[in-house]
């Protein structure tokens, strides 16, 4: 459940759902991987040319109660605070950074 997730607690975690009540997260622990998942979202490696209905939600939160997530436009209104907010997709995740998702994802989860 969401209000299971911590995120208040200094340390970056990739959130995504299946579902309306599955909720999965991994612990982002390096630096480096925490820089490149911002970086990532806050750059052109995202397809802005069209939007894309997807069962799979993510958010990214960084430990402080930032929550983000890259199918909307980096922005104000856009940005979360303490909570995983609904969303409809403004842009689509491309192949390259759905496959830097998934990738984050096998490395850090815990089977």
């Amino acid at each position: 459940k969401p209000e299971n997730i911590n995120l208040f607690d200094g340390i970056t975690k990739l959130i995504w759902s299946y579902g309306d009540d599955v909720y999965y997260s991994v612990e982002i622990k390096g630096s480096y991987d925490s820089g490149n998942l911002f970086r990532y979202m806050t750059t052109s490696s995202i397809n802005t040319g069209g939007k894309e209905k997807s069962d799979i939600r993510f958010w990214v939160n960084f430990g402080d109660g930032t929550v983000m997530t890259p199918y909307l436009t980096r922005s104000g209104g856009n940005i979360g605070y303490g909570t995983l907010f609904d969303y409809e997709p403004e842009r689509a995740l491309s192949d390259n950074f759905a496959a830097y998702l998934k990738n984050l994802i096998d490395k850090y989860i815990d089977f």
